[in-house]
């Protein structure tokens, strides 16, 4: 059995709980109450997919995802961030959050020539250790403590805090390097150019910045300039080395990940924007990483169904798992979870990372 508490910073009388099991059946039980603001349920791991918490009125939290990396989940209703906002609480100590703006005049020339990067080293930090890194792109929302964060009225992804659960779980020692997206820029910063394929963005809005791709600007800006950096100043394990991204990021760390399978071991792609490019160039692609006969990075794959943007976005997503399905090279290092009630935004993409940080952990 495992135990789900939420913590109502609200102070609810009381709470339901509803839970989703993997049989597609539903329940709604009363939560259990531990003190006048924490509540909890004990579901069966092995039959439960997702559970929420409500009070029975208006307000209620979003799905909480079961299996992962911790043993006992405590989600806390946090409104100074946004009503119904989850994070995910720990009783760990926190590490450092250091930030740097980094100079690359060559590959970051389409923008400003410079990008700030934020570096997680955690509580445990050792430099007589060595560490996996994982590189996330939207640096500006990586941390749960990052002051940044808190203009995104989702909240952050917590890696941070994710890093410490991952070392008090399985020993496994992690920094985190966030890379700052350009605001206005992002959309050409993680979108392929046209020698990709041609971009399949007519009908998204606002969609100028798809058809001046320059990922490879920016992934040769933190081969070039952010893994030296780091690597002088941290100590690092450059075997184990990941991308992480979510939207345009998770498209981003997707072919990042293939594009230097030298480098990178592992992606954490997350509601990626495959629908910018269709799946015979995408195929394309595969093939010509594969024939550099170098192992392929371990990738997890997550999206959503709920809402415009992100039921759109899962159909080539599921569509991509198909096509590494029929790649023998892929066999067992690649795994996808869809989430029916995902949206798209932060909440669920946090609720995702315990799971998909598992599969990269179980395998490695």
């Amino acid at each position: 059995m495992k135990r789900i508490t939420l913590i109502s910073k609200c102070k609810w009388d009381k709470s339901y709980c509803n839970i989703y099991y993997k049989n597609n059946k539903h329940k709604r039980v009363f939560a259990k109450k531990l003190n006048k603001e924490t509540f909890y349920v004990d579901v069966d791991e092995l039959e439960v997919d997702y559970v929420s918490f409500s009070n029975g009125h208006k307000e209620k939290t979003n799905f909480i995802y079961v299996n992962g990396i911790e043993d006992t989940y405590i989600y806390k209703y946090n409104k100074a961030i946004k009503k119904n906002a989850l994070y995910v609480g720990s009783n760990s100590k926190d590490g450092v959050i250091n930030s740097i703006v980094l100079v690359d005049k060559k590959n970051l020339s389409c923008w400003t020539g410079k990008k700030r990067i934020w570096i997680y080293s955690p509580s445990f930090y050792d430099e007589k250790d060595k560490y996996g890194l994982i590189i996330a792109f939207d640096g500006q929302n990586a941390f749960f403590k990052n002051k940044m964060e808190k203009k995104n009225p989702y909240g952050g992804i917590q890696l941070d805090e994710y890093v410490e659960k991952i070392k008090e779980k399985t020993e496994k020692k992690y920094i985190v390097v966030g890379i700052d997206n350009g605001s206005k820029y992002r959309d050409e910063e993680l979108t392929m150019d046209s020698s990709f394929g041609d971009v399949c963005a007519d009908n998204i809005e606002n969609n100028e910045g798809f058809y001046n791709g320059n990922l490879d600007g920016l992934l040769d800006f933190i081969i070039e300039t952010v893994l030296p950096y780091v690597r002088r100043n941290y100590s690092i394990d450059c075997s184990n080395i990941g991308l992480y991204g979510a939207s345009s990021g998770g498209l981003a760390s997707f072919y990042g990940a293939l594009r230097n399978p030298d480098v990178y071991s592992f992606a954490l792609s997350f509601s990626p924007a495959f629908l910018l490019f269709s799946m015979k160039d995408f195929e394309s692609f595969i093939d010509s990483r594969i024939k550099q006969k170098i192992d392929v990075p371990y990738i997890y794959m997550y999206s959503g169904k709920k809402g415009k943007l992100e039921n759109t976005i899962c159909g080539p997503t599921k569509d991509m798992y198909e096509l590494l399905k029929k790649k023998k090279e892929f066999k067992n290092r690649f795994m996808m979870r869809i989430n029916n009630s995902g949206n798209h935004n932060e909440i669920y993409w946090r609720i995702a990372i315990s799971e998909g940080l598992k599969f990269i952990i179980d395998y490695k």
